[in-house]
Protein backbone atom coordinates (compact mmCIF):
# COMPACT_ATOMS: atom_id res chain seq x y z
CA UNK A 1 0.00 0.00 0.00
CA UNK A 2 1.06 3.65 -0.46
CA UNK A 3 1.36 6.45 2.14
CA UNK A 4 1.21 9.70 0.94
CA UNK A 5 3.90 12.78 3.05
CA UNK A 6 2.43 15.50 2.25
CA UNK A 7 4.79 17.51 3.86
CA UNK A 8 6.09 17.25 -0.05
CA UNK A 9 3.32 19.21 -1.75
CA UNK A 10 -0.25 19.60 0.30
CA UNK A 11 -2.16 21.43 -2.09
CA UNK A 12 -2.21 17.66 -4.26
CA UNK A 13 -4.38 16.43 -1.45
CA UNK A 14 -7.76 16.59 -3.33
CA UNK A 15 -6.00 14.87 -6.30
CA UNK A 16 -4.66 11.68 -4.25
CA UNK A 17 -5.48 8.33 -6.12
CA UNK A 18 -7.43 5.65 -4.35
CA UNK A 19 -4.05 4.13 -4.16
CA UNK A 20 -2.90 6.64 -1.73
CA UNK A 21 -4.62 4.51 1.34
CA UNK A 22 -2.77 7.06 3.85
CA UNK A 23 -1.19 10.65 4.32
CA UNK A 24 1.07 11.24 6.59
CA UNK A 25 0.57 14.66 8.33
CA UNK A 26 3.89 16.27 10.72
CA UNK A 27 2.32 18.94 11.65
CA UNK A 28 -0.82 21.19 13.10
CA UNK A 29 -1.11 22.84 10.31
CA UNK A 30 -0.96 20.01 7.84
CA UNK A 31 -3.79 18.85 10.14
CA UNK A 32 -5.80 21.63 9.23
CA UNK A 33 -4.96 21.18 5.90
CA UNK A 34 -7.13 18.01 5.21
CA UNK A 35 -9.83 18.81 7.52
CA UNK A 36 -10.71 21.82 5.28
CA UNK A 37 -9.84 19.68 2.01
CA UNK A 38 -12.20 17.05 4.01
CA UNK A 39 -9.99 14.37 3.76
CA UNK A 40 -11.07 11.17 6.13
CA UNK A 41 -9.37 11.37 9.70
CA UNK A 42 -9.22 7.32 9.20
CA UNK A 43 -6.93 8.40 6.32
CA UNK A 44 -4.23 10.02 8.72
CA UNK A 45 -1.18 8.90 10.77
CA UNK A 46 -0.32 11.56 12.61
CA UNK A 47 3.89 11.37 12.27
CA UNK A 48 6.64 13.66 13.49
CA UNK A 49 8.15 15.11 16.56
CA UNK A 50 6.13 18.35 16.91
CA UNK A 51 2.74 16.20 18.54
CA UNK A 52 1.57 18.58 21.94
CA UNK A 53 -1.25 17.22 24.23
CA UNK A 54 -3.36 20.12 22.35
CA UNK A 55 -2.44 18.06 18.68
CA UNK A 56 -3.19 14.75 20.11
CA UNK A 57 -6.70 15.63 21.51
CA UNK A 58 -7.99 17.79 18.70
CA UNK A 59 -6.89 14.88 16.09
CA UNK A 60 -8.44 11.91 18.44
CA UNK A 61 -11.64 13.91 18.92
CA UNK A 62 -11.25 14.21 15.51
CA UNK A 63 -11.12 10.46 14.17
CA UNK A 64 -7.73 9.95 13.63
CA UNK A 65 -6.78 6.54 14.75
CA UNK A 66 -2.91 5.90 13.87
CA UNK A 67 -0.08 7.57 15.13
CA UNK A 68 3.83 7.09 15.33
CA UNK A 69 5.71 7.30 18.71
CA UNK A 70 9.46 8.90 17.94
CA UNK A 71 10.04 8.82 21.92
CA UNK A 72 9.37 7.60 24.95
CA UNK A 73 8.21 11.26 25.93
CA UNK A 74 5.81 10.93 23.00
CA UNK A 75 4.63 7.62 24.08
CA UNK A 76 3.64 8.50 28.00
CA UNK A 77 1.85 12.00 26.36
CA UNK A 78 0.18 9.36 23.39
CA UNK A 79 -1.33 6.65 26.14
CA UNK A 80 -2.36 9.87 28.34
CA UNK A 81 -4.33 11.68 25.74
CA UNK A 82 -6.26 7.92 24.58
CA UNK A 83 -7.00 7.49 28.00
CA UNK A 84 -8.27 10.62 28.59
CA UNK A 85 -10.41 10.87 25.15
CA UNK A 86 -11.37 7.04 25.48
CA UNK A 87 -9.96 6.80 21.60
CA UNK A 88 -8.78 3.32 19.87
CA UNK A 89 -5.44 4.19 18.41
CA UNK A 90 -2.96 2.35 16.82
CA UNK A 91 0.47 3.12 17.11
CA UNK A 92 3.49 2.83 14.70
CA UNK A 93 6.90 2.65 16.44
CA UNK A 94 9.11 4.77 14.54
CA UNK A 95 13.03 2.87 14.50
CA UNK A 96 16.45 5.64 14.04
CA UNK A 97 18.52 5.00 11.50
CA UNK A 98 21.19 6.59 13.79
CA UNK A 99 20.17 10.00 12.88
CA UNK A 100 17.86 12.31 15.77
CA UNK A 101 14.28 11.31 14.43
CA UNK A 102 13.14 8.00 15.96
CA UNK A 103 14.47 5.66 19.01
CA UNK A 104 17.12 3.07 18.92
CA UNK A 105 15.73 -0.82 19.30
CA UNK A 106 15.77 -0.57 23.30
CA UNK A 107 13.91 2.46 23.32
CA UNK A 108 11.61 0.72 20.75
CA UNK A 109 11.12 -2.65 22.74
CA UNK A 110 10.40 -0.24 26.10
CA UNK A 111 7.63 1.05 24.26
CA UNK A 112 6.41 -2.33 22.84
CA UNK A 113 6.32 -3.29 26.45
CA UNK A 114 4.87 0.07 27.62
CA UNK A 115 1.23 -1.63 26.67
CA UNK A 116 0.43 0.99 23.78
CA UNK A 117 -1.43 -0.84 21.42
CA UNK A 118 1.62 -1.26 19.07
CA UNK A 119 0.73 -2.52 15.63
CA UNK A 120 3.64 -1.68 12.99
CA UNK A 121 7.28 -0.23 13.12
CA UNK A 122 8.36 2.59 10.77
CA UNK A 123 11.54 3.83 9.18
CA UNK A 124 12.45 6.45 7.33
CA UNK A 125 16.39 6.98 7.23
CA UNK A 126 16.71 9.73 4.88
CA UNK A 127 16.64 10.81 0.99
CA UNK A 128 17.89 10.95 -2.21
CA UNK A 129 18.67 7.01 -2.58
CA UNK A 130 19.48 5.93 -5.50
CA UNK A 131 21.16 1.84 -4.63
CA UNK A 132 18.33 -1.13 -4.81
CA UNK A 133 20.25 -2.62 -2.28
CA UNK A 134 19.35 -0.21 0.53
CA UNK A 135 15.61 -1.02 0.12
CA UNK A 136 16.34 -4.66 0.82
CA UNK A 137 18.57 -4.15 3.28
CA UNK A 138 16.50 -1.69 5.46
CA UNK A 139 13.06 -3.78 5.13
CA UNK A 140 14.97 -7.05 6.53
CA UNK A 141 16.13 -4.93 9.17
CA UNK A 142 11.91 -3.84 10.17
CA UNK A 143 11.18 -7.85 9.36
CA UNK A 144 14.29 -8.74 11.58
CA UNK A 145 13.14 -6.32 14.55
CA UNK A 146 9.52 -6.86 14.18
CA UNK A 147 10.16 -10.94 14.80
CA UNK A 148 11.96 -10.15 17.42
CA UNK A 149 9.45 -7.71 19.17
CA UNK A 150 7.17 -9.98 18.63
CA UNK A 151 9.12 -12.75 20.33
CA UNK A 152 10.32 -11.09 23.44
CA UNK A 153 7.20 -8.36 23.84
CA UNK A 154 4.53 -10.92 23.08
CA UNK A 155 2.92 -8.36 20.78
CA UNK A 156 1.82 -8.55 16.93
CA UNK A 157 3.52 -6.51 14.49
CA UNK A 158 0.87 -6.85 11.37
CA UNK A 159 3.10 -3.39 9.41
CA UNK A 160 5.99 -2.18 8.27
CA UNK A 161 5.87 1.72 7.21
CA UNK A 162 8.43 2.96 5.32
CA UNK A 163 9.75 5.64 3.32
CA UNK A 164 12.23 4.58 0.74
CA UNK A 165 13.26 7.87 0.09
CA UNK A 166 13.41 7.22 -3.98
CA UNK A 167 16.40 9.52 -5.79
CA UNK A 168 14.02 12.32 -7.61
CA UNK A 169 15.81 13.99 -10.69
CA UNK A 170 14.67 17.36 -10.84
CA UNK A 171 16.07 19.05 -14.04
CA UNK A 172 16.56 16.28 -16.35
CA UNK A 173 14.77 12.84 -17.54
CA UNK A 174 15.96 10.53 -15.52
CA UNK A 175 16.12 6.48 -17.14
CA UNK A 176 16.75 5.44 -14.07
CA UNK A 177 13.45 5.71 -12.12
CA UNK A 178 11.77 2.62 -13.76
CA UNK A 179 14.93 0.42 -12.52
CA UNK A 180 14.65 1.95 -8.90
CA UNK A 181 11.02 1.26 -9.06
CA UNK A 182 11.21 -2.61 -9.90
CA UNK A 183 13.93 -3.06 -7.10
CA UNK A 184 11.90 -1.10 -4.32
CA UNK A 185 8.35 -3.59 -5.43
CA UNK A 186 10.98 -6.50 -5.54
CA UNK A 187 12.25 -5.61 -1.54
CA UNK A 188 8.43 -5.19 -0.88
CA UNK A 189 6.96 -8.33 -2.13
CA UNK A 190 9.81 -9.91 -0.27
CA UNK A 191 8.44 -8.20 2.92
CA UNK A 192 5.13 -8.29 2.47
CA UNK A 193 4.74 -12.32 2.30
CA UNK A 194 4.28 -12.17 6.26
CA UNK A 195 3.09 -8.40 7.11
CA UNK A 196 1.86 -5.43 5.28
CA UNK A 197 4.18 -3.33 3.50
CA UNK A 198 3.34 0.27 3.53
CA UNK A 199 5.67 2.56 0.99
CA UNK A 200 5.59 6.39 2.61
CA UNK A 201 6.69 8.67 -0.28
CA UNK A 202 6.64 12.16 -0.59
CA UNK A 203 8.46 14.13 -3.39
CA UNK A 204 8.72 10.73 -5.89
CA UNK A 205 4.95 11.05 -5.95
CA UNK A 206 4.39 14.78 -6.24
Amino acid sequence: QVCYAMKANPFLLAALPDEAVRVEVCSPGEFELCMAAGLDPARIVLSGVNKEEKDLLRAMQKGVIMYTVESLRQADLLAACARRTGASIRVLVRLSSGNQFGMDEDGVRRVCRSGLPVTGLQLYSGTQKRKPAVFRQELETLESLAARLEAECGISISELEYGPGIGVEYFRPDDGEVQLLEALAGAVRQAARTRRVVCELGRFLA
